[in-house]
């Protein structure tokens, strides 16, 4: 196998490793963990985007592979954008104490749940996976059940400005995670994924 094709091995032992620098320079913080890890992820969708686009231009004198076998060039910058807007909520997630809006832990772990899925499907979308369909609607699931809890938090008669103001930011996650799975179905239907 072409040492190209393993680039979901590399993914997995990049993680593993920033795990264990995470210990050596954080300490174990959190916010260290997921900083550490959304920069490795998007240095790996960089790589692979690069080294794909290498192979694809190092060979021109061959004939052009069928339609499904091309990646387009958008696929790659849906990819990036993805991975970094639930890595920088990831970290928002982190930074931001929960405590200070009193959410129920199945709240914050619907919220965690789609915000890691999302990121696990900017790399199954790099890599051109079908599965990338599957993460990106439990990431929708995940982000419906924090704005439906939301919009619940803002309908009663004591709601605050703040929480006002989350339902707001949580009423744009919404539609950008529909849009993403969206995108990701019609890829999928068109045979960019496989």
């Amino acid at each position: 196998m072409p040492p190209y094709k393993n680039w979901g091995c590399a993914l997995l032992a990049t993680w593993f490793v920033t795990f264990f620098v995470n210990w050596a320079v954080y300490g174990g913080d959190p916010f260290g963990l997921i900083f550490l890890e959304v920069c490795a992820t998007f240095a790996w969708l960089v790589a692979w985007a690069s080294w794909s686009l290498f192979v694809r231009f190092r060979r021109p004198h061959e004939a052009k592979a069928p339609h499904s076998d091309q990646t387009p060039a958008h696929l790659w910058v849906v990819a990036a954008f993805v991975a970094l807007w639930y890595g920088f909520s990831a970290v928002n997630q982190v930074m931001v104490p929960s405590a200070d809006f009193t959410y129920p832990l199945w709240v914050d772990a619907a919220s965690a749940f789609s915000l890691l899925i999302g990121i696990v499907g900017a790399v199954l979308l790099a890599v051109r996976s079908r599965h990338a369909l599957l993460a990106f609607g439990a990431s929708f699931g995940g982000v419906l059940v924090t704005t439906l809890y939301q919009s619940g938090i803002t309908l009663r008669p004591d709601a605050s400005v703040t929480d006002m103001i989350l339902f707001a930011i949580v009423s744009v996650v919404l539609p950008v995670a529909l849009a993403l799975f969206i995108y990701v179905w019609r890829m999928r239907a068109r045979g960019y994924l496989r």
